[in-house]
């Protein structure tokens, strides 16, 4: 994926370590595939070596403003919600009901 294609995207897949592992990325890709957007990553997820640096979203990272935006297993933290603010539609998925990305998420 080239850098430009998440900057421009209209959907995104990110992935924080809870996904588990790296082991767990191709149900993330063929679901990114399926569904037509691109696949960002927490800093983490790029500081471990699972996805390259230019899908990294945050502070440190992209800015992106999609109209959805789905973190799976995304903690949260705020260098990476800044990242993700201009999104119109924020969903997040995370077995921990008291993850952080939970605030940022957009209500029902």
């Amino acid at each position: 994926m080239r850098s430009a294609e998440l900057d421009e995207a209209e959907r995104i897949i990110c992935v924080g370590t809870g996904i588990g592992g790296p082991e767990n990325l191709a149900a993330i890709e063929a679901l990114a595939k399926a569904m037509r957007t691109q696949i960002g990553a927490t800093r983490r997820v790029v500081d471990q070596g699972w996805l390259p640096r230019h899908q990294q979203i945050g502070l440190t990272g992209k800015v992106v403003s999609p109209l959805l935006y789905i973190g799976v297993g995304v903690r949260g933290a705020l260098n990476h919600t800044i990242g993700i603010q201009q999104a119109d539609t924020i969903a997040a998925i995370n077995i921990d009901p008291n993850a952080e990305i939970f605030h940022t998420a957009t209500s029902a």
